[in-house]
């Protein structure tokens, strides 16, 4: 890595954070990266339950499209709202997506089956 190309940002949570902080990973050139560090036991079993990948020497869990729904849910906001329809879309079969998000969807906050039954009923 060329220092002068690549940064690593670490990220903190404030107490009223969803998450308790990240790190961001950009290479000049590249798509960046967040890592994010949750606060939850059920932030945790989502990492848990994803894939790990190889890549080079480390290996990194990336999360299945259920717990990236799940973790946009919680965040709430209007873009993270967009990404789970536009992620919704992009997807043949929703079925089994719908089933992972709702089984752990008891697990989070109220507001986040709130904005799942609307993301849901929007045409």
């Amino acid at each position: 890595m060329s220092l002068l190309r690549d940064v690593v940002a670490l990220l903190q949570g404030d107490h009223d954070d969803p998450l308790a902080g990240g790190v961001r990973l950009s290479r000049e050139g590249e798509r960046t990266v967040d890592v994010v560090v949750g606060r939850q036991e059920w932030q945790r079993e989502i990492i848990e339950a994803a894939p790990a990948l190889s890549i080079g020497d480390a290996t990194l869990r990336i999360v299945r499209p259920s717990g990236l729904v799940l973790l946009k849910l919680h965040a709430g906001g209007p873009q993270d709202a967009w990404d789970v329809r536009a992620l919704m879309e992009s997807l043949e079969q929703v079925g089994a997506l719908e089933e992972e998000v709702e089984r752990m969807l008891p697990h989070l906050p109220p507001e986040c089956l709130r904005l799942w039954k609307r993301l849901r009923d929007e045409p």
